[in-house]
């Protein structure tokens, strides 16, 4: 699924990859495949991603994070809960997170990491 102006979605689960080029607001829980974005993003509630994730926009998340790929981050992103991821996490960009970050691989921060837990 392709978002590449406004959009709303309702939480749910949909079995593809979302892909945001423009803006959208998430209202609920929801899971995809994948996950990518490049403009605004804004997800009341949590996000499953059943593979990699990559955000180089803006990111707002208002519940936990939960990723079983890679999560590669380059832009402003905002986690209220907490992150989980199973493989790698690389952020060049601004992080901010509420609880924790787990991860099960790699990690590597350049860019600025605030985790508030």
């Amino acid at each position: 699924m392709r978002i590449s102006g406004s959009g709303k979605l309702s939480g749910g689960k949909i079995e593809d990859e979302l892909h945001v080029s423009g803006s959208v607001r998430i209202a609920g829980d929801f899971e995809c495949n994948a996950f990518s974005s490049s403009g605004s993003t804004r997800v009341e509630g949590n996000l499953n991603v059943l593979g990699d994730t990559k955000n180089s926009g803006s990111f707002r998340l208002s519940g936990a994070l939960n990723v079983e790929g890679d999560v590669r981050l380059s832009g402003s992103t905002s986690v209220r809960g907490e992150i989980f991821v199973k493989k790698d996490l690389v952020n060049s960009g601004s992080l901010r997170a509420g609880n924790k970050i787990e991860v099960h691989q790699d990690i590597k921060f350049s860019g600025s990491s605030r985790v508030q837990g």
